[in-house]
């Protein structure tokens, strides 16, 4: 944001170098991120398949094989946080297909059904003049169900309604300093974007929120945004942060819609 003193040129120069120290910092971790995930996956490969080799065995007896169930356990929660050091990375496979926008609402709906908390309601809205959208069906509905319990969470102590939107991208004069990649609006744009009326993020904490585990939140393991960033990352998106302290905080997705796809949209 420009300061009475700061000319526009300073402050976009300002933002410029900011985003590039923000990106460095993030291709790092990736590159981090990828190594531990792999790693780990072989270790768990070695301990969860001895494990199932061991339960299997008619000599245990019971309390052994409740030590395995919980090795097993155990062990399902470790593959599933390197999934998420390997997606934050960047490192997965996707299949983008053009999605059904009903189906995926539907879907988000129904795997937030159980986190929601007494007081706070969850609204879809998909405008009618939608472009296509193109993504991996799974992948983005995790990053919504990862942006609405984060919204849940920043609602701990509150009520209100999570707002969800599907709609055209409009560009907006501040977009540009507050997105995470430099800002891209040639050609078409789909927006997703949740908005809640949580506390909102402070100031000194806007460029961590995507780094691997940092929550300020109690509740928060810290790695559904992260998770997010590599989704985003992985359909050459983009994620723009507005948010005000004791005012909540409107996470915005956009995703480029192909060329072809756009220009069918407008026939």
């Amino acid at each position: 944001m420009t300061s009475p003193q700061q000319s526009p040129a300073a402050a976009s120069d300002e933002t410029d170098a900011r985003r590039q120290l923000q990106i460095q910092k993030m291709e790092s971790m990736c590159t981090m991120s990828a190594g531990i995930a792999h790693d780990m996956n072989n270790y768990l490969a070695a301990i969860l398949g001895n494990n199932t080799v061991m339960q299997r065995s008619p000599s245990l007896d019971t309390r052994a094989k409740e030590c395995g169930q919980r090795i097993e356990s155990a062990g399902n929660l470790a593959l599933h946080l390197s999934e998420q050091l390997a997606t934050y990375s960047a490192r997965i496979e996707h299949n983008p297909v053009e999605l059904d926008l009903q189906e995926l609402v539907d879907a988000v709906r129904t795997a937030t059904s159980g986190i929601l908390s007494r007081g706070i309601g969850l609204d879809f809205e998909i405008a009618p003049n939608c472009p296509p959208l193109y993504a991996d069906p799974a992948q983005l509905q995790r990053v919504l169900v990862n942006l609405i319990t984060n919204a849940i969470e920043s609602m701990v102590d509150r009520q209100g309604v999570i707002h969800v939107f599907l709609r055209p991208y409009q560009p907006a004069p501040s977009d540009a300093d507050l997105s995470f990649f430099s800002l891209l609006t040639d050609g078409a744009w789909f927006e997703l974007a949740v908005k809640d009326a949580g506390h909102g993020i402070p100031l000194k904490f806007r460029d961590r929120i995507f780094d691997p585990f940092f929550s300020t939140k109690i509740r928060g393991r810290g790695m559904g945004l992260p998770e997010t960033l590599g989704i985003v990352r992985l359909h050459n998106g983009n994620i723009i942060v507005k948010s005000q302290p004791g005012a909540g905080t409107t996470l915005r997705i956009l995703l480029p819609v192909p060329p072809d796809a756009a220009l069918g949209a407008t026939d």
